[in-house]
């Protein structure tokens, strides 16, 4: 049914601009303020469940609170003759969906569309708001290189609560959504982590990993199918770019980025690594609490359990912190970036944009990327984490953890939460050791 034309409440629809099976999006005028609004109709005879009213406010409610530069505000929502609606930002740029052609985009263009809506989702999920619907349709195209996130908790609208949300029962092509959707068992953020993971592949590839005639048998696919490398359909990506898809696209719940912020830190160092031309493709970019895989000996995030150049997911016995004669090794005239300590030993920065520094604790699994452990690190009062550097394109900065006895920079203490920039020669004082950093 088109309502084109039609008032409800203070907006008065003009075209269509969308559909799905309960719903249809309409630009629509609200002459109070004088803007174009995106209207999200929705006939509440086509939902016969009746905490679907209940359903829609509660959802409504939570995405109108979501503030992000990559999130598509919601203003308004109410209900007018059996019609519940949702007004949003207008976006005319239109959607990823159209943008993508069959054709794999470049690996630099992907990340800079991928990363934003990574993030978005990585703040949605600390504000108690998955997604579960995830998809090129649902990113919008404030402009070409600025894209933003919409329909916030509308598949749990139409699904319910009292089981996880699955798409293929909905009628459409479930192209996206989850292994554990397509099972309708127990779904959390790490759904979203999964169908990112297909909108990057197809991206890649220039086509989604799974097709099939039918929405029961593209679910089964999710479920049982290893999709095709996306490096075959695209020899130029990079190692690091299709690990990271993979990761994010394991049939496990447990074989995946465990958090969204874990995902936003992997896209980070990829796109400064393969920006840079530097990439191992064993490396694994994680920002802190790393050990080692006694199956195969990579570098494993101690938070998410699962070793990415194995496949392992791993139990705690499976793993051993790295030793410090290999993370902190002493050397005589070493090249890099480093910290000189004044007993002459010298620590190299591992390759990451992101370094702990701090002391090993061997009873909680902590092991920070510089450990100042072995160089009397507890006698001299470093806290186990104690500050931390970050890359700023060629340079670094520092900033304090929230330690114990402060983080001091050529004797001015670092305030928490201030990034100070690092120099050739500038002594860092944690607690009472002092570092003294070399770019050279």
């Amino acid at each position: 049914m088109s309502w084109g034309g039609r008032e409800i409440g203070p907006y008065r629809l003009s075209e269509a601009i969308g559909q799905s099976r309960y719903s249809e999006v309409y630009r629509a005028y609200e002459e109070g303020r004088d803007r174009w609004v995106a209207l999200k109709v929705i006939d509440t005879t086509r939902v016969p469940d009746p905490s679907f009213r209940m359903r829609f406010q509660r959802e409504a409610r939570m995405a109108s609170k979501l503030r992000h530069p990559h999130i598509v505000p919601v203003y308004d929502y109410g209900e007018r003759e059996g019609l519940v609606y949702l007004a949003m930002d207008y976006v005319e740029g239109g959607t990823l969906d159209s943008r993508l052609n069959g054709q794999p985009m470049v690996w630099p263009e992907v990340a800079a569309l991928i990363l934003p809506i990574a993030r978005a989702l990585a703040y949605a999920h600390g504000q108690g708001a998955p997604h579960h619907d995830v998809k090129p349709s649902n990113i919008l195209l404030a402009r070409a290189d600025w894209p933003l996130l919409s329909d916030f908790g509308m598949m749990r609208v139409f699904r319910g609560a009292s089981r996880p949300p699955t798409v293929s029962e909905s009628g459409d092509m479930p192209f996206y959504e989850s292994p554990e959707q397509a099972q309708a068992i127990g779904v959390d953020i790490r759904s979203d982590i999964y169908s990112l993971g297909v909108v990057m592949y197809e991206a890649v590839a220039g086509r989604r990993p799974f097709s099939a005639d039918t929405p029961m048998d593209v679910a089964m696919l999710h479920i049982n199918r290893i999709p095709e490398s996306p490096s075959v359909l695209n020899p130029s990506l990079p190692a690091m770019a299709e690990a990271i898809i993979v990761r994010a696209m394991a049939k496990n719940p447990g074989g995946r980025y465990q958090s969204m912020e874990d995902m936003v830190n992997a896209l980070q160092v990829a796109m400064m690594q393969t920006a840079s031309g530097s990439v191992d493709p064993t490396y694994t970019p994680i920002v802190a609490r790393h050990g080692t895989c006694s199956r195969c000996g990579a570098v494993v995030n101690l938070l998410g359990r699962y070793c990415a150049k194995c496949g392992a997911t791993l139990r705690p016995g499976d793993l051993t912190p790295p030793s410090p004669a290999t993370a902190n090794a002493p050397a005589t005239r070493a090249s890099g970036y480093r910290f000189a300590l004044e007993s002459g030993s010298e620590i190299v920065f591992p390759p990451k944009t992101e370094l702990i520094i701090g002391r090993a604790d061997k009873v909680n699994q902590e092991f920070p990327d510089i450990d100042l452990q072995p160089h009397n690190g507890v006698a001299r009062g470093v806290s186990r984490l104690h500050a931390r550097l970050h890359r700023r394109g060629n340079a670094w900065a520092v900033e304090d953890a929230g330690s114990s006895n402060g983080t001091f920079l050529n004797g001015r203490r670092v305030a928490a939460g201030e990034e100070v920039l690092l120099r050739e020669g500038d002594r860092l004082r944690c607690g009472q050791l002092v570092l003294t950093f070399r770019a050279t």
